[in-house]
């Protein structure tokens, strides 16, 4: 078998499982899961993300870098500007400058505080939830929750989950030829649901945010 050198290469991962009308899902980079519900009564169309993007620049995700001796700083231009996002780096050394602070692989960049810890979220499916989109980085960087949702919602309704996947594509990879030179990886899956009752909820359950590896700051306490 083939050994791939994981040093300076490496992978995000978003993982969904359905267990009835309960989502879990873990992640670790950023990629995303988004879900997507449409009520004509209730507002049209909602947005809700089913993963957090691990970014360096999150204070719970800077800080484990920080404390293993890693740096969090972004691409310095000529005359020490910032260009572009925050980056994970060793102290003294331009490297690796990974954007994002979990992923699989990324040796360099795991000896510096980037995690393969995956966040885990857990979700209930409601009766107006109509689709999931989970995507790669590359979809997202110049298209947002919203937009996605305009691509899609024509697709839906004439039920072709593939052709939404493939406008998805189209649409991340012109986003990237107008404004940048490369085009980072475009990859998505679409999920159609049909979500037709809804299993009652214990409501000791936790849902809708993090219940493991979470990347947000824990709340204050209250006074």
């Amino acid at each position: 078998m083939a050994k791939f050198d994981t040093t300076m290469s490496g992978s995000t991962c978003t993982v969904l499982f359905f267990d009835r009308n309960t989502i879990i899902s873990a992640n670790a980079g950023d990629s995303r899961a988004v879900l997507y519900s449409f009520n004509r009564n209730k507002g049209g169309m909602k947005v809700k993300p089913l993963t957090d993007d691990h970014k360096p620049c999150l204070p719970v995700e800077k800080r484990r870098v920080l404390e293993v001796g890693g740096r969090v700083d972004t691409i310095r231009g000529a005359q020490g500007q910032s260009l572009g996002p925050q980056r994970v780096w060793m102290k003294d050394q331009e490297a690796p400058g990974l954007a994002m602070s979990r992923s699989l692989g990324d040796e360099l960049a795991h000896s510096l505080g980037v995690s393969t810890d995956p966040e885990i979220m857990r979700f209930q499916l409601e009766a107006d939830d109509k689709f999931i989109i989970i995507a790669s980085d590359g979809v997202w960087e110049f298209l947002s929750n919203e937009d996605v949702a305009k691509i899609v919602w024509p697709y839906y309704l004439k039920n072709s989950p593939e052709q939404a996947g493939n406008a998805i594509v189209r649409a991340a990879s012109q986003a990237w030829r107008e404004n940048d030179s490369v085009i980072d990886d475009i990859t998505c899956v679409t999920i159609f649901l049909e979500v037709d009752h809804v299993i009652p909820v214990d409501p000791s359950v936790i849902l809708d945010v993090p219940i493991l590896n979470s990347s947000r700051e824990a709340p204050s306490p209250k006074a």
